[in-house]
C-alpha cells in the first residue's frame, strides 16, 4: 500500500487511490467486502435496463476476480 507519513495526515481518498497500484486497489475492494462496508451486488451493473447476460457476465468477473486476489505473486506472473 502507498506510503504516507505523519505531514500528510490530511489525504483525499482519491489521493490515496492514485498512489495505489491496480493490485492494491483490488486488495482494498476485497478487504471493503469482507468487512461489510460494500457489498458484492454493489459492484454489478447497476442499471436497471441491463440484461440476465449483463448481470451474469457481471457475476462472473467478481468470481473472477476473487479468485485472481487469492494467487501469490508467483503464480499471478
Amino acid at each position: 500500500m502507498p506510503d504516507f507519513y505523519v505531514d500528510d495526515l490530511d489525504i483525499s481518498p482519491s489521493e490515496f487511490l492514485d498512489a495505489c497500484s491496480d493490485r492494491e486497489i483490488n486488495q482494498l475492494i476485497e478487504i471493503l467486502l469482507e468487512d461489510g462496508y460494500i457489498s458484492k451486488e454493489s459492484l454489478l451493473n447497476s442499471d436497471s435496463e441491463g440484461t440476465y447476460d449483463d448481470t451474469s457476465y457481471t457475476e462472473a468477473l467478481v468470481k473472477l476476480s476473487d479468485s485472481r486476489l487469492r494467487l501469490t505473486n508467483e503464480e499471478e506472473e
